[in-house]
C-alpha cells in the first residue's frame, strides 16, 4: 500500500487530483499533499470539492490552483476575488473567461485594466454576450 508514500502520492495527486480519496489520513493536510493537488492541469476546478474548500483564502495554494485552471477562481474566498494579481492570473489560466467574469469582485470588473485582459481573450465575446443577454450595463 503507497498511500502513505508522501512522493508517490504527490506524484499521482498532480494527475489526478481526486485520488486524494485514497490518501493515508496522516498526509491529508500536508502542504505539500495539498499543492501537488492543486497543480494538477487536467483536473478542473480542485477548489469546488468539499476537502479542499477550507484552503480558499490561502493565497500562495489558491495561487497554485488558478495557475492550474483559472475556474478555480468560481471557488476562492471573497478577499482573492477582489484581489488584482489573483484576478489577473485567472484570466490567464482560465478556460473560458466567461466561466469566472460573475466571480470577479465588482470593483474588479470595473478596473480598466482586468476590463483589457477580459477583452484580450479570445472569448472575450461571450462575457459581452453574456453582458447584453442579461441586461447587464457593467
Amino acid at each position: 500500500n503507497r498511500s502513505g508514500d508522501k512522493a508517490f502520492v504527490c506524484a499521482a495527486l498532480k494527475t489526478s487530483w481526486p485520488a486524494y480519496a485514497f490518501v493515508d489520513e496522516s498526509l491529508l493536510h500536508d502542504r505539500d499533499v495539498i499543492r501537488a493537488a492543486f497543480e494538477c492541469p487536467s483536473c478542473g476546478t480542485v477548489l469546488a470539492d468539499e476537502h479542499f474548500r477550507q484552503y480558499r483564502d490561502d493565497t500562495d495554494l489558491v495561487s497554485t490552483a488558478l495557475q492550474a485552471s483559472g475556474e478555480n477562481l468560481s471557488w476562492a474566498s471573497t478577499r482573492i476575488q477582489d484581489d488584482y494579481d489573483m484576478v489577473c492570473l485567472a484570466i490567464d489560466h482560465a478556460r473560458y473567461v466567461s466561466n469566472i467574469y460573475e466571480s470577479i469582485s465588482e470593483r474588479l470588473r470595473h478596473d480598466e485594466r482586468i476590463v483589457a485582459g477580459i477583452a484580450g481573450r479570445s472569448d472575450a465575446y461571450r462575457v459581452f454576450l453574456d453582458m447584453q443577454q442579461t441586461g447587464s450595463d457593467e
